[in-house]
């Protein structure tokens, strides 16, 4: 990871949004940039400010600079449909998914292995999802308490 950063660095095609309190960064950004096409790639904050959501608002400092730029078309925010905080932020949609090309003629069982284990892969996920929601409405969430102000 560290060498796709220092590369992408390198040729210009990464910005680090940050988001700072008092001078001290609370929450960072690692956005790639291609042309006309970004993808906020990771975020990190300080935990200590959790429920100030400096994810989020580091996300939409992001946005805005994308808006503002005349050059930008289009953003993939790389979350699952239905993230809990993309999918507020982010309305719009695009369809994206996975074309698998192979051998003609005979060589195409590993083409049909392959399309098995993405379908498998996706329906696990969400049953393991469906699982989750269905025990944390049963017995609640684990989560820890936000706070609700400031840290100490």
């Amino acid at each position: 990871v560290e060498a796709a950063v220092e590369a992408l660095g390198r040729a210009g095609a990464l910005t680090i949004d940050r988001l700072r309190l008092d001078g001290r960064p609370i929450a960072l950004l690692l956005r790639v940039r291609d042309g006309a096409s970004a993808w906020p790639w990771k975020i990190a904050y300080d935990e200590a400010y959790a429920a100030q959501s400096p994810g989020v608002q580091v996300m939409l400092q992001a946005t805005a600079r994308l808006l503002d730029d005349p050059g930008f078309r289009l953003a993939d925010s790389l979350a699952v449909a239905g993230h809990p905080m993309i999918e507020h932020l982010w309305r719009e949609r695009i369809q994206i998914g996975t074309l698998i090309v192979g051998p003609a003629g005979r060589g195409h069982f590993g083409v049909r292995l392959k399309g098995l284990e993405f379908e498998f892969h996706d329906r696990a996920r969400a049953r393991a999802r469906g699982l989750r929601d269905a025990l944390r409405a049963r017995f609640g969430s684990r989560r820890k308490p936000q706070r609700t102000g400031p840290p100490a």
